[in-house]
This record gives structure tokens, sequence and C-alpha cells, in this order.
């Protein structure tokens, strides 16, 4: 994050958009000991993903599971084949 100034990694390392159906999900990375700043579905879902310390921000018909999953696992992969 832009506004932690730790030395350590972040588990978010970078801004990340994905897009499942409908729906376009940001995780954009933030200082230590925030904590996930999500709604219901998609803050349990990067918990068991593993993030810790995120922003997000979700456009599009969210309720609807599959395409929100298939949104953060969209943002997920980013993550892997880029950092």
């Amino acid at each position: 994050s832009w506004e932690c100034r730790c030395d350590e990694k972040h588990s978010v390392p970078f801004k990340i958009r994905g897009k499942g159906g409908s729906v376009t999900i940001e995780i954009i990375p933030a200082p230590r000991g925030l904590g996930l700043v999500a709604g219901g579905k998609i803050k349990r879902l990067l918990e068991l993903a593993g993030l810790k310390d995120a922003w997000t921000t979700a456009k599009g018909s969210t309720p609807t599971m599959n395409s929100t999953s298939k949104a953060i696992l969209d943002c997920l992969k980013q993550t892997f084949s880029q950092g």
C-alpha cells in the first residue's frame, strides 16, 4: 500500500481488477492491520483466499455468486501471474 511505510510484503501486492459475467471487482492494497474492507460474500471469499489487508469495490450484480466468485478468481490469477 502507498500508505504503509513498513518494508514487509503485503497480501495484495498491487491494484487488481477482475471480471466475471456482469461483475467487476477491484482489490486495492491497504496498510497492514486495516483488515478487509469488503461486503459480506466478497469478504468471506477473500478471507478464504488468504488476503488480509485490502480495500475492495464491486460493480454489477454482486448477489450472483457465480459471477462474483469468477471475478475474484480472475483477480487472484492476476496476482500469481504478475507478482
